[in-house]
């Protein structure tokens, strides 16, 4: 908030399992300037979907800024579907923003499915990004490892222009062979994400926090490799 100095809004995610502590850390947020924050979901293998809907409502009911969800079961193992989230914003009007974790073909039932009424962002480190932007997508929530060009293809693709929003695939084109190599897993992402990050940032060396994936050198030859075809960090 200090550094943005409200120039640009911004989120912070709330990962606390305790839903008094997600409060609150989210009314800390909110005071810090925050237009948002994002909840991840209950603690609990296997939660069912009425169970992640209380998490969520209890929370979002003891707020009164928007309150978004990060729906991704590929990775954290319990998650919502389109039925349970807009059950979720019917009886929590204040839930309207989605950090989807799925694919471009979810968020365009998502968004249809629920009128519009969302505000629908993705994750997935850009994966289909300009699909994403076609199905719905307000944004994109990646890592750093290619924001900047990442930035570019949404400049692009929001012109309405259709020879920019071809230049955009053909620039999401390039760095989709990164994205699919580092997206596979949290690990993959933390592990190698950070090291190409690194190297386009011309910093270094990379320090892993245990418990953390080990490297593979093979791994390292092919994250150096997409790192030099991606030329360094355009800010």
């Amino acid at each position: 908030a200090e550094d943005l100095g409200g120039a640009l809004p911004f989120a912070v995610t709330v990962a606390e399992g305790d839903r008094s502590d997600a409060v609150a850390a989210a009314r800390a947020a909110q005071d810090a300037g925050a237009a948002f924050v994002i909840l991840q979901p209950p603690p609990v293998q296997g939660a069912s979907e009425a169970d992640q809907i209380r998490f969520f409502g209890g929370i979002a009911d003891r707020l009164d800024i928007p309150v978004a969800i990060q729906n991704a079961p590929q990775y954290l193992g319990v998650g919502l579907t389109v039925d349970g989230i807009s059950a979720l914003h019917l009886q929590h009007p204040n839930v309207s923003i989605i950090k989807a974790e799925g694919s471009a073909l979810f968020v365009n039932e998502l968004h249809e499915r629920t009128g519009g009424r969302l505000t629908i962002f993705n994750g997935r480190c850009g994966l289909e990004l300009t699909d994403n932007l076609r199905a719905g997508c307000r944004g994109m929530i990646p890592g750093i490892e290619s924001l900047d060009v990442q930035s570019r293809i949404f400049d692009l693709m929001t012109s309405r222009d259709p020879a920019d929003e071809a230049e955009a695939d053909r620039l999401y084109a390039e760095i989709l062979p990164m994205l699919v190599f580092i997206i596979q897993s949290l690990d993959a992402f933390i592990c190698y994400g950070k090291r190409i990050a690194a190297r386009r940032l011309g910093i270094g060396p990379v320090h892993d926090r245990q418990p953390a994936l080990r490297p593979d050198p093979n791994g390292l030859a092919w994250a150096e490799r997409l790192s030099v075809q991606l030329r360094p960090f355009e800010i």
